[in-house]
């Protein structure tokens, strides 16, 4: 998750605490709390892409477009625990 709160843009997820994005170019951020670097580039059908550099190495990901990800059908696991 990703929020502005006084000024500042913080990234969460659901185990971490917010960790502040400071901008260092137009697509760019530095995270002081875990010495990295983030650049975000644009990619086709409206995904992004992203690469994290940390002392320890480097780590690259890819979001699809909206709409890329599909509902999953989880009744069948929903009966099986009220069944219990």
């Amino acid at each position: 998750m990703v929020e502005v709160d006084g000024g500042k843009l913080l990234a969460a997820g659901p185990i971490q605490p917010p960790l502040e994005l400071k901008p260092v170019g137009p697509s760019s951020f530095y995270v002081a709390a875990l010495s990295a670097d983030l650049e975000f580039t644009r990619i086709e059908n409206g995904g992004m892409k992203v690469k994290i550099t940390q002392p320890a190495g480097v780590t690259e990901g890819t979001r699809a477009a909206n709409g890329g990800a599909k509902e999953a059908d989880l009744s069948s696991y929903k009966r099986r625990v009220l069944e219990r």
